[in-house]
This record gives structure tokens, sequence and C-alpha cells, in this order.
């Protein structure tokens, strides 16, 4: 891709076959991510293969005096634009069709972005790239996409205004190139996620491509050495050894980029200095199959994941090899007429600032209706998906803090996470106390003491064990801090809950609610032991200590307490029983009760000891035959895999606590 007057740099079919290796190591990655799981490197190849082209045509253009930014922009566009546009056009429609509301609204979102060539940014604050939840979003891919523009948007003007300035330019390089590095290595084991996305840490990687360019450019790179032949085939040996070790050495467990990011990047750049002569290049990458695979590499980039997105999200679990193959096979198809169809005819049309034009306005279009789509929720009253949004509706989360509990405490701050508060026609109340857990079954337990005449008082904290005295795990990430919302430790948001308890005589019972198991082990249940935010593990022992001191605690204040026993947690998405459009996987509806009682095995022997407070059993109303239900009656009684929905906080209550609450 030259700017229009710019002579042409010598083709190098090995470069094309460099993209060709880089897209596919991605694909494999994407789709096969056990058997190659560095495959997300060919990303970094991209960026110095990009640095060297672009910045060789820049610096040619400059050195020949016929480089013009208007012609390098219309040139950049016409490139970059007519794929992405099919591509974005096509996950709105099929958006339209497939997603639910809240799923619509994200992408909306990411299409929004994409058309502003920000998507780095906005999925930043969605998600990480290696988050389970980030292969629910079929724009993930195109941050890099972003990073690479927006160094554009900069790059030419930096080149320009250095012009034909040796010291400028090497000046221009190595400040760009060690400033952005030396960011990327400082704060990776910080601010991963920041590193990973946002282009000053990875400028230094499309630097590199452009100081290779300048080498080039400058003619450095025609300078006869003793045996450069030899040095040359050296060079283009060790950086594909270097390319494959990144592959299949680095891991998304490592703090990436960071030193890890040398390999890839450094071993691209020393296969194209190795130039098209070395017999790498010119027998492996320069083979015709290779090139072929690199001259579609932008176009299936952009295909593979959006494919192997909408399966995912559309079947509620990652697709197994055979659909992954299929939806890779689908994309190289859909890349070569994409390429053929539109990309060629467009590059070589003769009205190139018209095409130009009208591609942008395009852009501009298409990232306008992602917005509106994302403005109007994800336009649920779609006719598409009327039938799923009734029982979706249950997978909702309810709000954290509301004015009512804010009256009744009369605190000059509420430091922990949930409070909520139900007045009725007595002045008796009910405590609900524990974690999230607490947090959804509130409502149902409000609705049943609300027809006596009875208030209903929550206060609970995520991933807290609501014991007195007991801290986990979470305490130990921010020892000593003073009361923070966001920051204070568990065991200072419970101490305020038990303040707030000794102050209010009027309460007698209060319900303990939690999410039990995982403060024994610090682990979550299934898939297997799906990810948690935090580990807040506490321990066996701790655990059942806390537990008496909690008893006696409160037996002193007069208030007689209820041990509510976990609800199954499920271990999947209750999303999979979604009776959704394009799905082909089988259901999942149910958890076997041996399953869910193993992972509560260690947790209920403590209760089974335990004195001086009632235990109530859940397991029996939520798992009839020995299994236990997703749904019940047509609607979901979870919101996620170990919360209750509104449905199931109902159940709950009027099934299962109603005799207590009632006594």
């Amino acid at each position: 891709m030259v700017s229009h007057g710019t002579p042409a740099i010598p083709y190098r079919p090995d470069i094309d076959g460099l993209r060709g290796l880089a897209v596919l190591c991605v694909l494999a990655f994407h789709a096969f991510p056990t058997y190659l799981p560095g495959g997300f490197v060919g990303v970094d190849m991209f960026f110095v293969i990009s640095g060297f082209l672009i910045s060789s045509q820049i610096l040619g253009g400059l050195k020949a005096q016929t480089f013009s930014l208007l012609d390098f922009y219309v040139r950049r566009i016409r490139r970059i634009f007519p794929a992405l546009l099919v591509v974005l056009g096509f996950c709105l429609a099929l958006g339209w069709y497939a997603l639910l509301p809240d799923e619509y609204e994200q992408l909306g979102k990411q299409v929004a972005g994409a058309a502003l060539f920000i998507s780095n940014v906005v999925l930043l604050f969605q998600t990480g790239y290696f988050d389970h939840a980030a292969e629910t979003k079929p724009l993930l891919h195109l941050w890099s996409l972003g990073i690479e523009e927006q160094f554009y948007f900069v790059w030419p003007v930096l080149l320009v205004l250095c012009g034909k300035s040796r010291p400028k330019l090497a000046a221009l390089f190595a400040v760009t190139g060690v400033l952005s590095f030396g960011l990327n290595v400082s704060l990776v084991s910080t601010e991963a996620a920041k590193v990973f996305y946002l282009p000053i840490f990875r400028f230094w990687e499309l630097t590199l491509g452009g100081a290779l360019a300048y080498w080039s450019v400058s003619g450095h790179a025609s300078g006869a050495f003793p045996d450069a032949a030899r040095w040359r085939n050296a060079s283009a040996v060790i950086g594909l050894i270097a390319i494959s070790s990144a592959a299949i050495v680095v891991t998304d467990k490592l703090a990436f980029p960071g030193w890890w990011a040398l390999l890839p990047t450094a071993g691209t750049a020393l296969v194209i200095w190795s130039g098209p002569q070395a017999w790498i290049n010119h027998k492996v990458l320069g083979h015709k199959y290779l090139v072929a695979v690199g001259l579609i590499s932008y176009p299936l980039y952009l295909w593979h994941w959006p494919l192997l997105s909408f399966l995912r999200v559309t079947q509620s679990q990652w697709p197994g090899p055979a659909l992954a193959a299929m939806a890779i096979a689908v994309s190289f198809v859909l890349a070569t007429l994409t390429f053929l169809l539109i990309e060629k005819p467009l590059r070589l049309n003769r009205h190139r600032q018209q095409i130009a034009a009208a591609l942008l306005v395009g852009l501009l279009a298409i990232g306008l209706l992602g917005a509106v789509v994302a403005k109007q929720d994800g336009l649920p009253t779609r006719s598409s998906i009327a039938s799923l949004i009734s029982p979706h509706s249950e997978l909702t989360h309810l709000i954290r803090v509301d004015d009512a509990c804010r009256r009744e405490l009369a605190l000059p701050e509420i430091h922990f996470d949930y409070c909520r508060f139900q007045k009725a026609a007595t002045a008796e109340t009910v405590a609900v106390i524990g974690d999230s857990h607490a947090r959804v079954a509130f409502p149902g337990i409000a609705e049943v003491l609300a027809k006596r005449g009875v208030s209903t008082l929550l206060m609970a904290n995520s991933s807290c064990p609501p014991l007195a005295g007991t801290p986990s795990t979470i305490d130990a990430e921010a020892p000593g801090q003073a009361f923070d919302k966001e920051l204070a430790s568990c065991s200072q948001k419970i101490e305020q809950i038990y303040t707030v308890l000794a102050h209010k005589p009027g309460i007698k019972k209060v319900f303990f609610i939690t999410r039990g198991a995982i403060y024994l082990s610090g682990k979550g249940f299934g898939e297997p032991e799906r990810k948690v935010a935090r580990s807040p593990m506490v321990g066996p022992g701790a655990f059942e200590d806390g537990l008496r001191r909690t008893i006696e605690r409160l037996a002193q204040q007069g208030k007689a307490t209820y041990f509510v026993l976990e609800n199954p947690e499920l271990g999947v998405d209750p999303a999979a029983c979604l009776q959704r459009p394009l799905k082909i996987a089988p259901q999942i509806c149910h958890v076997d009760l041996k399953t869910v009682e193993a992972r509560q095995a260690g947790y209920l022997a403590i209760f089974a000891r335990l004195k001086g407070a009632a235990v109530i059993q859940t397991l029996p109303g939520f798992c009839p035959a020995q299994r236990c239900q997703i749904m019940r009656n047509g609607q979901f009684l979870y919101a996620d895999d170990d919360h209750l929905s509104v449905a199931g906080s109902a159940f709950q209550a009027q099934e299962i606590l109603r005799p207590w609450l009632e006594e």
C-alpha cells in the first residue's frame, strides 16, 4: 500500500508469507487454544510487519519528494475500510437476529468503537483479552486495528516533520521505541490490561518495523559485509525459531507484552531483515500457498473471530473442534470473496478520493448505527428474540443500595456493599445478612415477610464471609485500609453490619445466606472450578470458629440465628437453556445432586456440628429426583452459575424458608 505518486518499494512475497504465518497463528489460538497457546503473538508480528511496510512507503516518498499526507490517508481508507465495513455490517445484521438485548447492546458499543478506531479503549473497559467473557464479544479482535490506526494518525506527521534529517529520524525512532518499550516493561505486572490495550505501550512494536524501514530506505541494508548471505540465512533461521518459540511457550498466564513480546517481534524483525533471498524467506515464506494466505490475511483476520464468537454466544459454550474448524473454513471463503470482489476492485478504482470519501461516510454511518443500538439498550423489541425476552429478563441482578435503607440506618456512610430495606406495617424487622447470595435472596424473603407485616433489612458484601472476626484472603489484599467503599477489607465492612445489629433491638431474627463452600476452598465450581474474581478463602477451621463467635455475639444481643445452607451451584451458564436462534448444542438444564453434595461436603460437615442456631437445608427443595433444577415452570431459578434470579428468590423464600420466616 503506497501513497499516490510514491515510488513503489520492491514487492517481497516472503513478507506476504510472513503475514500468512502470523494470521494462521492467531486463527489457531482462537479456534484451538490448547494446541497453540501463544498463537496470539501473531498480532505482534503484524505490528512489526505493518511498521516496516508503511514506514518504508512514507520514507521512500519523502526521499523522492513525492509524499502527500492526503494521499497517504486516502490509501489507508481504501485499504482498511472496505472489508471492515462488510464485517461490521454482517455483525450488526446477525446480531439483530441472534443476540439478546444486553448482548446486542454490547455489540453496538463495539461497532461504534470500531468505526472510530478506538476498539482497544472500549474493550479495555468491557473485559480483558484473556477473560472468559471476552469470548462473547464478536469484535474483540479489533483492538489491534485500533492500535495500528492510532499509530498512523500521528506517525506520518512525525516523519514529515523530521524530513530527510537523519539525526532527527534516528532520534524519533529511538525515543519512541525506548519510551514505549520501557513503559510496557515497567507497568505490565501492575497494569496488565492497560499495557495490553493502550497504544503508548504498543507503539514500540510498530516503531521496530519502522526502524527496519529506515535502515532499508537509507541504503544501509545494501552495504556489503563478509559472508552477508550466511548472516542473512542465519538471521532468518533465528527469527523463525524465536517466532515459533513464542507461539508455543508464551501463554495468557505470563505478563504480556512485557519482555516476552521481544520473542515474536525481534523474531519478525530478523526475518524481515534477512531479505527475500534468504533460503527460509525464499523457499518457505515465499511458498505460493503461504503467500496466498498472506494476501487475504486482513479480511481473514476480520472474519474469523466474529464467526467463532457468535458460535460461542448462541451455543452458550465454546464450540467443539468440528464447529470451530467449520468456522475457520467459512472465514477463509468469506475472506477470499471479500478480497476478490470488494478489496481489489475498490483499490484499483481510479476515483481514489471519491471512493475514500464514500467509504468514510459509510463507516461513520455504521458506527452511528452501532451507537443507536447501544443507546436503545440492544433494541429489546426485535421480533427475532421476542420469545426469549421473558425468561432472559430473569438473568438480571438487583440494585445495591436503596434510599429506604439509607433512611432506616441513618449512617454518615454505608461501607458494606448491599443495603436494602422493605418497610412493613409492624415494628418487627428481620435481618438478612451474607454475601451476594443474600442480596439475590432478599426480594423473595421481603415479599413473604411483607404479607405478615414484617420489615426486611438486607446488609451484605460481595465475596465476604459474614462472620464475626473472620478475615479472608481478601483482607490480606488491603491490610490496615481506612474505611473506603471499594478498598475497605471484609472485616471492616462486616464489623459495621454487626454494629448496626447491636443498635437495632427490634431485630430478633437474623438469616445468614452465603455462597458457603467457596470460603472453605477459595475456588469456584464447575467447568472445572469456574473462575472467581477474587479468592475469598477462609479455610475450614477459621470458618467454623467464626460461626461459633457469630452465634454467641448475636445471642448476647437476644437475636436468634438462622443459617440458610447454600443453594446448589450450577457450574454452567443458565443461558444454555435458552432456545435461541442458531442454537445447535444440546441443552444443559440441570446439575447432578451428587456433584453438588461433593462440593458442599466439608461445608455441610461443619454445620452438622453446629449448636445454638437453626440450620436450613435447601438441597431437597432445589434438587428433586437427584437433579438440581435450573428452570422451573418455564422460569429461570438462576441469574448465573450460582446466584438466584428473581424467580429463584421467590421460590426459595416460599417453598423452603416460609416455615422459618413465619414461626
